[in-house]
């Protein structure tokens, strides 16, 4: 199904609206004052190798040096004594929006500390295809949980004065073939209702929460290049959502000088002079001079351009960063800082930031962790046990370095633990993945073993398939087969197939610890050990095999390959996304495929149960949502966020020990609206201390009883019954009830 993206002609002009107007005052100020090169200038980078991921040209005369724009989504990168966040995978597992936004303030303190004016991130692509790279980066395979992720990360970050950006828009959902600098790409083919309800529904809700910044993505979106669509700048993002930031390029990823603009376009990254190469890769972005040439053919009007650094200059001074915003002293490149270290701006690199942000970062990690299988309470242990063997590289830190100020490792947290509750305790480890009979040997000679398992995937990298790596399937096998009390530990990119030994009656224990960040092995300790009672909720569906999925990366022919050049000449990859809106658990549920664990899953050392649902109307029934374009905001038409409803539900602690239960509330739509079987539109963390009960609320606003009407172009609330369903997973709702519209 070969579609074309329909064109969107005018580039709506920012108006201030959410609260803007002095910041958006200023910025017209200023841009009054430049000059036909200055504005150019300002909306492009000065070139890749520059201190920091990416630099905005400056105005030297009025006093103006440019904005740096950094990566990345677990910190600072390119820069010393900063910390490593945990995942945004692991981020979105904990459920709980405090945590998130927590991460986020964290991480907008540390950029703001390094003279980051743009912190390139969030991530909130969807889990399309379960073994696409950068699945880790984002928030898993439901749109509202990646909404609500992407929208408390942001809020967080703005806090400390600095921008956010929502990326990769849209439909980036792989890896290969994904048209980086002029590659040959892919079109994601995607309906319009689709677009609405699940690929732009988070950043409909970051646009909400006031993001400054939204990244354009290198992938076509119906045959048309994302940073060049004029249906998803123009469209939906700056008029139905009403967008008051400015949109970049991811870097190489502006394909056309002319109708990029035009097409909504603010800022192209990372500007550095075409047809040069750096490490391999053709620099095919365009300077300010291609824009000028635009201008000067009347194709680009005066106009669009001042909107364009109007736009730019108002994240700047929306957030004071004209007024005392730290020097910038991180240096990307650093092969260069490495050599010389106290030389020039790169010595003030080594300031720390990380401040006690190793707390919250503990916290996540634990709060993240899943526990998938615990046989006869093998967890939390009680440290009375006096050998351990520790099996797997993933035990330990990476002997060619790190890539963070520090890592605790499994085996240097769990050998402290123990030698501090212990002292008889005896701690050894075989570290060799492929070496089974060592590990073999060691596992017939003590009483707890925890087998440390990986997958891997990254940008440019995307997985061949759901195992895991470096032999850890047979690993858990060897070690199994010869220890009564096996636990396998799981830090993992994504969706990893548990099939091969899920079942073993050795295999007592399984924890999906993912990706804490730096404080892994402490986080790690807090939980399997009791500290912190696992609350961790799957951000994905675990399948029983590759095929039991919706989609999956697409090879476009070629032999799968972990890391693919995407260099072969062809057509455009064309990627239809058929299966609509049925991701993730939404596909299993229509299909009635049994997974190895649902969305959502989570076991806890203690036992929840639900009663008393109730479900208040809070505002009368107005099935259309069609409205007058000075009824919208940042985020759409104002109404859709009024409440509709609220459910409340109590949750008692039946256990032995306190802790925290993920509530979670799933709605059915009348069957006429063409919905999956169910979708998720709320959720809720809370700590319940062992006998109590507590009452949780969960609103429902219009948009959450919504669907999108592409006849209308509207949100629409159906007409008919909807059901209500709480409980503690996709699969495990033991309450529910109706209410109609």
């Amino acid at each position: 199904m070969v579609t074309a993206s329909p064109v969107i002609a005018a580039s709506p002009d920012i108006t201030g609206a959410g609260g803007l107007d002095d910041a958006v005052a200023k910025a017209r100020a200023f841009v009054a004052q430049l000059t036909l090169p200055e504005l150019f200038n300002l909306t492009t980078g000065t070139g890749l190798l520059t201190n920091c991921s990416g630099v905005t040209g400056s105005v030297p005369r009025l006093g103006f040096n440019g904005l740096c724009l950094n990566d990345g989504p677990i910190g600072t990168r390119g820069a010393y004594n900063s910390s490593a966040f945990p995942a945004g995978i692991s981020t979105a597992s904990t459920f709980d929006r405090g945590m998130m936004r927590a991460r986020g303030a964290a991480m907008g303190a540390e950029f703001r500390g390094k003279g980051i004016h743009v912190a390139l991130g969030p991530g909130m692509n969807m889990m399309r295809a379960p073994n696409a790279g950068r699945n880790f980066e984002m928030a898993g395979g439901d749109p509202f949980l990646a909404g609500v992720t992407a929208a408390e990360t942001i809020i967080g970050i703005q806090s400390e004065g600095v921008s956010a950006c929502a990326k990769h828009m849209v439909a980036n959902d792989q890896e290969t073939f994904r048209g980086a600098g002029r590659q040959r790409p892919y079109s994601s083919n995607v309906d319009d209702r689709t677009m609405q309800e699940v690929y732009m529904w988070p950043f409909a809700e970051s646009v909400r929460a006031g993001v400054a910044s939204v990244m354009c993505s290198y992938n076509m979106i119906n045959n048309t290049h994302a940073c060049e669509n004029s249906k998803v700048m123009n469209g939906i993002l700056k008029t139905e959502n009403d967008f008051q930031g400015f949109i970049v390029t991811d870097w190489l990823g502006d394909n056309n000088y002319a109708e990029a603009p035009l097409a909504g376009l603010d800022l192209d990254m990372p500007g550095a002079a075409p047809q040069t190469t750096v490490v391999g890769l053709p620099d095919t972005s365009y300077l300010n001079t291609a824009f000028g040439q635009a201008y000067s053919a009347g194709v680009l009007p005066i106009e669009r351009i001042q909107d364009m650094a109007t736009r730019l200059l108002t994240s700047f001074y929306r957030f004071g960063q004209d007024s005392g915003f730290p020097l910038t002293t991180i240096n990307a490149n650093l092969a260069q800082e490495i050599a010389t270290p106290g030389q020039g701006a790169s010595s003030a690199a080594f300031v720390p930031v990380e401040a006690d942000h190793k707390i919250i970062i503990r916290q996540i990690g634990a709060a993240s962790a899943v526990l998938l299988k615990n046989v006869a309470q093998q967890l939390p242990f009680d440290g009375s046990a006096l050998t351990w063997g520790l099996f797997g590289s993933d035990a330990a830190a990476n002997p060619d370095g790190i890539n963070s100020s520090y890592l605790i490792d499994p085996i240097s947290a769990i050998t402290e633990h123990l030698q501090s509750v212990n002292p008889a305790a005896s701690v050894k480890a075989s570290l060799d993945d492929w070496d089974l009979a060592a590990a073999s040997s060691l596992a017939q000679t003590v009483e707890k073993c925890l087998v440390f398992v990986t997958s891997f995937s990254g940008e440019g990298a995307d997985r061949t398939n759901l195992t895991l790596y470096n032999n850890g399937d047979a690993l858990i096998q060897a070690v199994a087969a010869n220890c009564a009390q096996t636990t396998v530990i799981m830090n993992t990119v994504g969706p990893t197939l548990v099939t091969s030994f899920i079942d073993h009656e050795n295999v007592t224990a399984i924890l999906n610890a993912q990706l804490p960040g730096q404080e892994s092995g402490n986080a790690l300790v807090d939980v399997i050990f009791g500290a912190v009672n696992p609350s961790g909720r799957l951000p994905y569906t675990l399948g029983k095999q590759m095929s039991d999925y919706a989609a999956v990366v697409d090879f476009g022919g070629l032999p799968p390959a972990l890391v693919q050049t995407s260099t072969a000449p062809g057509p455009t990859v064309q990627i239809d996304y058929v299966e609509k809106l049925l991701i993730d658990y939404r596909w299993f549920d229509q299909h009635k495929i049994e997974p190895s664990f649902p969305f959502g899953f989570g076991l806890s050392y203690t036992t929840f149960d639900y009663s008393k649902l109730h479900i208040e109307q809070t505002r009368h029934r107005v099935r259309s949502l069609m409205a007058r374009a000075s009824q919208t905001g940042p985020g759409g038409l104002v109404s859709l966020y009024d409440t509709a409803y609220t459910v409340t539900f109590d949750v008692q602690n039946t256990g032995e020990r306190d802790g925290a239960e993920v509530s979670q509330l799933y709605l059915a739509f009348p069957p006429a609206a063409g919905e999956p079987p169910k979708v998720l539109r709320g959720f809720e963390r809370t700590m319940i201390v062992k006998g109590d009960t507590t009452t949780v609320t969960i609103d429902l606003n219009r948009k959450a009883i919504s669907i999108w009407d592409v006849i209308t172009q509207a949100w629409v609330i159906p007409a008919g019954e909807f059901t209500v369903l709480v409980g503690r997973s996709s699969r495990d709702l033991p309450l529910s009830g109706t209410f109609t519209e």
